[in-house]
């Protein structure tokens, strides 16, 4: 249940209506949307959930652009034995995180993502290796349909040897707000930054305002709306070690090129 607070595709209209002066359509017990009226507010609407979910740099970040957290779901993905590549969801945009295998009590190493290519060369020098997976990559699946955009598949190395459940943090590519699903990502916290987005948009392609009252507006909430999203954001990621200055045993590399840290001629800890 959504906080009540949080407005939904309706209140987007109405907003976006009242810019016009079209009323608050019949909904409210007001006058009825003709079709043409319908097709500004849903690309009104539309476009400004898509400027919000991937928002311009704001004047105070200089050119940064900014990744939302509501955006950053975990999703799963199984993989049949012997199958070495499969699509991936179409609401995904690109991996925030390494793959890690679920499913058993067994203890497996993260799989790091690289690039494609090298996976491919891979495949070239051991084109019949199977086993436990150890790289992956995600790679565009060329074409489109006349119901398909355009997708992207992840390829795994070496082929597994089993079915694996993967398990990965990813950018979440949103539809847009239909009655069956009306309400934004974002919810309550960012209302109203959504809102001005839509009636910037209206603003802009429609009165052909630039920089007028809705877009400084909306540029107001959307830093105000950053800087409540990083508040979700984790306060420690992890302890920053390469052990760079550390020897190995038994590693000629590392004697050579990693000495450790002296004064006067002696390692540090050793007075």
């Amino acid at each position: 249940m959504q906080n009540t607070l949080t407005l939904r595709k309706s209140d987007f209209y109405v907003g976006t209506s009242r810019y016009f002066g079209w009323g608050d359509g019949p909904a409210n017990e007001d006058k009825l949307w003709n079709k043409k009226q319908e097709r500004v507010l849903k690309d009104c609407v539309d476009s400004g959930c898509r400027n919000f979910y991937w928002p311009p740099p704001t004047p105070q970040g200089g050119m940064e652009t900014y990744q939302w957290t509501f955006l950053t779901p975990v999703g799963s993905l199984t993989i049949p034995t012997s199958t070495d590549a499969v699509p991936l969801p179409i609401d995904f945009g690109g991996f925030v995180s390494k793959l890690t295998v679920s499913g058993d009590s067994t203890i497996y190493v993260p799989l790091e993502i690289i690039n494609e290519a090298r996976l491919r060369e891979m495949y070239a020098q051991n084109p019949s290796v199977s086993g436990r997976p150890l790289y992956a990559a995600d790679r565009p699946v060329k074409g489109t349909t006349h119901t398909d955009g355009p997708r992207r598949e992840l390829l795994i190395y070496p082929t597994p040897d089993q079915a694996y459940t993967f398990r990965f943090q990813y950018n979440l590519l949103p539809e847009c707000l239909t009655d069956a699903f009306p309400y934004a990502y974002g919810g309550q916290e960012h209302s109203e930054t959504i809102l001005e987005s839509c009636l910037r948009v209206a603003e802009e392609r429609y009165d052909d305002q630039m920089n007028g009252p809705h877009t400084q507006k909306f540029f107001e909430l959307l830093a105000a709306s950053i800087s409540r999203d990083r508040s979700h954001k984790p306060h420690v990621i992890g302890y920053n070690a390469d052990l760079s200055d550390a020897l190995e045993s038994g590693s000629r590399w590392f004697a050579d090129y990693w000495q450790p840290v002296t004064y006067n001629g002696l390692p540090m800890g050793s007075y």
